[in-house]
């Protein structure tokens, strides 16, 4: 009954020896409400009636017992920790990020405004905007790497016609790491946008003209990368080489490059916990993963240079945050992005 009425929180049970800070309590089955109201027996002046009441626990219980529980730490600036910690429990187990956030912005929210918890409402509100972006992100990326991944599948079939090749979408999107909602996700929002059409009810998906003149777009932009100039003094600044992306010999990296991409790395694990500090929770989850991607690639027998240049870039992008005299002493290495 209560995994079914709180979908969103994570509980510290009776029972649990191990549980966190930030874990709400957990409800029982039935909630105590209050009082039935006494009435005096007359002829014998004794009280009938005033027993207690409880009813089945709901969700408003659980949605009561989570702002109670964020209203109370302290100082206020550790909820975005508190709703960073519940939020990652919810995704452990519901994929479906975004009804996590619209609960917490439809329905904490309004109970913050309510009793004027300015603070808080504050701090949550800015957290679900910065969450909000990120998700956007992250699946305006998917959406490119599946139309990206559909047409290299297409061109690899019919070198010739490529736009006439049909593809499942369900089976493809397995074939790339995608469960099925995320698979219909794209798809709809791809045709919407007319980068797709869809025959046999969505049975089978064709990329369109507009679909490859998005996609030679986005390339465009990837491969537009600037130089990256860091400030870090009058007489000292740290420079990252734009390489030529007409080069003939642009393909793969190079034995000299491959260096200093892997010192690069080196340079971010080994200082990690003093470049975590000017990072979010969620940056630095974002410079973990980036890291351990670079590392996947540079460990392959020909690492593409185009694909270690755009993680690289997205490093440096996550370490905006964090001061230039800091990258300035950690990083050495000579970066041809």
């Amino acid at each position: 009954m209560k995994e079914e009425v709180n979908k969103f929180y994570s509980v510290r049970s009776k029972d649990s020896q191990s549980f966190s800070i930030y874990d709400i309590r957990d409800l029982e089955e039935k909630t105590w409400r209050g009082f039935e109201i006494g009435f005096i027996d007359n002829s014998y002046g004794n009280i009938t009636g005033g027993s207690s009441i409880s009813t089945l626990t709901t969700a408003d219980d659980y949605d009561e017992e989570f702002y109670r529980k964020l209203t109370e730490i302290k100082p206020a600036y550790n909820v975005s920790d508190f709703l960073d910690y519940h939020f990652q429990k919810y995704q452990e187990r519901n994929r479906q990020k975004s009804l996590f956030l619209k609960h917490i912005q439809y329905v904490i929210v309004p109970k913050l405004n309510r009793f004027y918890k300015k603070e808080y409402l504050e701090i949550t509100n800015d957290w679900i905007t910065k969450n909000n972006k990120i998700m956007l992100k992250k699946q305006l990326e998917q959406k490119n790497n599946f139309l990206k991944r559909a047409y290299e599948n297409a061109i690899e079939y019919a070198p010739s016609s490529p736009l006439s090749v049909t593809i499942n979408p369900i089976e493809f999107g397995k074939s790339i790491g995608y469960d099925i909602d995320t698979t219909k996700r794209i798809v709809n929002e791809l045709v919407d946008d007319n980068y797709l059409t869809s025959t046999l009810g969505m049975g089978m998906i064709m990329i369109t003209k507009n679909g490859l003149n998005y996609l030679r777009e986005v390339e465009m932009q990837n491969t537009a990368i600037p130089n990256f100039n860091i400030n870090v003094g009058n007489n000292s600044n740290v420079q990252f080489q734009q390489g030529n992306i007409n080069s003939t010999q642009n393909l793969y990296i190079d034995k000299k490059e491959k260096e200093e991409y892997e010192k690069f790395s080196n340079e971010i694990k080994n200082n990690f916990d003093l470049i975590t500090n000017y990072l979010d929770s969620n940056s630095k989850e974002d410079l973990g993963v980036e890291i351990q991607y670079l590392d996947k690639n540079l460990n392959r027998q020909n690492p593409k240079k185009e694909l270690v240049k755009n993680i690289v870039s997205n490093i440096f992008d996550i370490l905006k945050s964090v001061p230039a005299n800091i990258i300035a002493n950690i990083i050495t290495a000579h970066i041809p992005i």
